[in-house]
């Protein structure tokens, strides 16, 4: 394997583990929503989107520059 396929796997985990910290983030979101009906719910839900779309940012790139 070449430093630049070996960098591209660790990418793909890094990745991964963006997406899973916004599942958290998400539910916690989701779980202030459902409890207290606060707008924080909403800062927390967009904050974990955010987080979604870094991770899958970061996976997709990741992902090609392993040649998949």
């Amino acid at each position: 394997m070449t430093p630049l396929q070996i960098s591209a796997l660790m990418g793909q985990w890094i990745g991964a583990a963006f997406c899973l910290g916004a599942i958290i983030v998400c539910a916690a979101g989701i779980n202030i929503e459902i409890k207290y009906k606060a707008p924080r719910g909403f800062l927390w839900l967009t904050i974990g989107m955010f987080l979604g779309m870094v991770g899958n940012f970061i996976y997709a790139i990741a992902t090609k520059l392993v040649g998949f």
